[in-house]
């Protein structure tokens, strides 16, 4: 009899626990509304398995997806305008808290998936797209983009860093976070500085990178999983391209394209 009980609850608990569902978080700025819904609308379409898409604002920017503040989290623009000695409305503050927007979400957010897909608002899914394979790996994406400062930044947050690949990042515009390897990464760089991870995030930022890009959350994540985790990650690269325009979407859909990118600032229509 207890068999067949242990058998019954198998049976229940292993579709769950087998699940590759993904939630998607987004976080949004009023500047992202060109594209907002249509990255979420592609997303809802084109990720394969996506049950809930997510939207981190200060202000709701969307009915088309769940909405949580940005006022749920830890810390604030003021507070890493502190930690930089600058004012609040420091043109570059937003970069730095977006980014940490990001790595806390998957532990902010109540009953997200263990896996879980951050996404640029300015980033549109144009075929169907597979986020974790049947090995339960997380797939990552690749791109060409290589800034020093980067590096720099992430090899003082965690002295262990390195680019994994010369030839390629992991920035692309979307990351495939796992909360257990963001979680080691966190540990580690709260074992390394003594303080929580988001300040040491920000101290470690060079000052002569503040009105620049001094930090990466994707390349740090990218390379840190793969060197400490790549049992649970997988590279799987895309065909992708950023575009300057939304009107050639559908060509690059044509072409084969997995998905486009359109920054506001490059953006002309």
């Amino acid at each position: 009899m207890k068999n067949i009980f242990l058998i019954l609850s198998l049976i229940l608990i292993l579709p769950f626990a087998q699940s590759k569902e993904i939630d998607v978080i987004i976080p949004a700025i009023e500047k992202d509304l060109a594209t907002l819904d249509k990255a979420i609308e592609a997303i809802k379409e084109n990720g394969v398995d996506v049950r809930r898409v997510i939207v981190i604002s200060e202000n709701k920017l969307s009915l088309k997806a769940d909405w949580v503040k940005e006022s749920a989290f830890p810390f604030s623009k003021a507070d890493i305008a502190n930690i930089m000695n600058v004012h609040e409305d420091y043109k570059r503050i937003g970069w730095y808290y977006q980014q940490l927007l990001k790595i806390y979400a998957p532990f902010v957010i109540k009953d997200l998936s263990d896996k879980v897909l951050i996404l640029d608002a300015d980033t549109i899914f144009l075929q169907k797209t597979q986020f974790v394979n049947e090995q339960d790996q997380a797939l990552l994406n690749v791109g060409l983009e290589n800034n020093e400062a980067y590096h720099f930044h992430a090899k003082r947050l965690w002295p262990a860093y390195n680019k994994v690949y010369p030839s390629y990042s992991g920035i692309s515009n979307y990351m495939v976070f796992d909360r257990d390897i963001l979680t080691d990464l966190i540990q580690v760089v709260e074992k390394q500085h003594g303080e929580v991870f988001w300040k040491s995030f920000i101290q470690k930022v060079d000052p002569n990178d503040y009105s620049f890009a001094g930090a990466s959350e994707y390349e740090i994540y990218f390379n840190f999983a793969l060197i400490r985790h790549p049992e649970k990650v997988a590279i799987r690269p895309l065909k992708w391209r950023s575009v300057n325009t939304l009107r050639t979407m559908n060509l690059y859909k044509e072409h084969g394209y997995s998905f486009i990118t359109s920054h506001a600032y490059t953006r002309v229509q």
